[in-house]
């Protein structure tokens, strides 16, 4: 439903305790994975060259349900864009 509620950060601390990773490595794998998900929806938008305005106001909102902040998904956009050659 591209928003991570309450139950769903619970069940991942759970996971992360019973694997024995600590709070700090718990964060920046949460922050990467979600920093790596709002990456590939990017990279698959701009497959046919463009992004379209409901294609960003759908990464947006899923940025910003799974916390990731606007000025990190704009320097991820622009990376993507170079990274395959979009202007």
């Amino acid at each position: 439903d591209e928003h991570l509620d309450e139950a769903e950060q619970v069940r991942l601390a759970e996971f992360c305790k019973g694997f024995g990773v600590s709070q700090d490595r718990e964060e920046m794998l949460r922050n990467w994975a979600a920093s790596k998900i709002v990456e590939t929806m990017l990279s698959s938008c701009y497959e046919d060259g463009k992004l379209a305005d409901d294609e960003r106001e759908r990464i947006e909102k899923l940025a910003a349900n799974i916390g990731v902040n606007e000025a990190l998904v704009a320097k991820m956009d622009v990376q993507v864009r170079k990274r395959l050659g979009v202007a």
